[in-house]
């Protein structure tokens, strides 16, 4: 009797093991996406204005600290924006803004968002005027 109840204890150790390393149904990510897409930048006159914004949106299932820089890239020379350090509380959202003026003479620049601990960016392009 003795070994039979030592053999349920470590079926049940094993079992409760198992389950607490069990996913919790979707894997944890964070969403990054740019605030109304649509209306991006898409054209720009040198040193010409024109904002906007993205947003980080945390379901990592706890609260978490993103570290983030935004950048634009033309004539094979990348240009820092914006970088910064946020924390997002566990399926909450914040939006950030960015002002982007490019001084130089481009035909082409690149917009990169990038989210520097989780390997995440979004980017995209805007055309000189």
């Amino acid at each position: 009797m003795k070994y039979v109840v030592i053999a349920w204890a470590i079926l049940i150790t094993i079992a409760i093991i198992i389950l607490l390393r069990m996913p919790l149904g979707i894997e944890p990510l964070t969403e990054l996406y740019f605030e109304n897409h649509n209306n991006l930048p898409k054209l720009l006159s040198l040193g010409q204005k024109a904002g906007f914004w993205f947003t980080i949106h945390n379901l990592e299932y706890r609260k978490m600290r993103y570290s983030y820089k935004v950048s634009y890239s033309f004539n094979n020379k990348t240009l820092l924006l914006k970088k910064g350090t946020v924390t997002v509380n566990n399926n909450q959202s914040l939006s950030i803004p960015v002002t982007l003026s490019i001084n130089e003479p481009f035909t082409r620049a690149e917009v990169d968002v990038i989210l520097i601990d989780k390997d995440n960016s979004i980017h995209f392009w805007v055309d000189e005027k």
